[in-house]
């Protein structure tokens, strides 16, 4: 898979300039994004503003773009974004399904909540020695293969006409002009 040096080099600055991580944990971090944009060059790493459920913001990595999955023979690419909080790799990353326009989350799905949080026991049992990127992303796109986690939106039903102002089922002499009825 290689990645070219220079890739490797700008993550690596990326992730140095990050003031959210412990600098002891900083080499960890870097090893962990390259090895994952690697192997699924669809992923693009960023610095971006997270705000948790409790209203905290924070600048932290995010990986965002797609990883590909086998559903009945064919392939689909499945919007995703991980963010690496502040304590990785003590504590595991954020993973959300992230549906374009035309897609939405699957309902009831056994591992994506509604607004497409992704629940996963690697990420219950994350454990900083055993656990990486690499092995989350696999254990997506394991999980989503058997099950999508995302369907095509149903398209929109197209506009009707509303009701004529006029339905006496006697055409109206006066052509297009909204007739009154006048109950007497």
């Amino acid at each position: 898979y290689g990645l070219s040096s220079r890739a490797g080099s700008n993550v690596e600055s990326l992730i140095r300039s990050m003031s959210s991580y412990f600098p002891q944990n900083k080499p960890r971090i870097v090893a962990d994004v390259v090895a994952l944009i690697s192997k699924v060059r669809t992923l693009q790493p960023a610095s971006d503003i997270h705000t948790s459920n409790s209203g905290i913001s924070e600048t932290l990595l995010k990986l965002q773009g797609t990883i590909p999955i086998r559903y009945q023979n064919n392939t689909y690419n499945i919007p995703v974004a991980l963010w690496l909080p502040s304590a990785y790799p003590m504590q595991g990353p954020f993973v959300y399904v992230v549906p374009t326009n035309t897609m939405e989350v699957a309902h009831n799905h056994d591992h994506v909540a509604p607004d497409g949080t992704v629940f996963l026991p690697y990420l219950n049992q994350w454990n900083e020695r055993r656990s990486n990127l690499v092995g989350l992303v696999d254990t997506c796109v394991s999980v989503f293969s058997r099950i999508p986690p995302v369907r095509s939106k149903a398209p929109p039903v197209a506009n009707q006409r509303p009701p004529p102002a006029y339905s006496s089922g006697v055409a109206n002499p006066y052509g297009n002009a909204k007739v009154r009825t006048v109950k007497l």
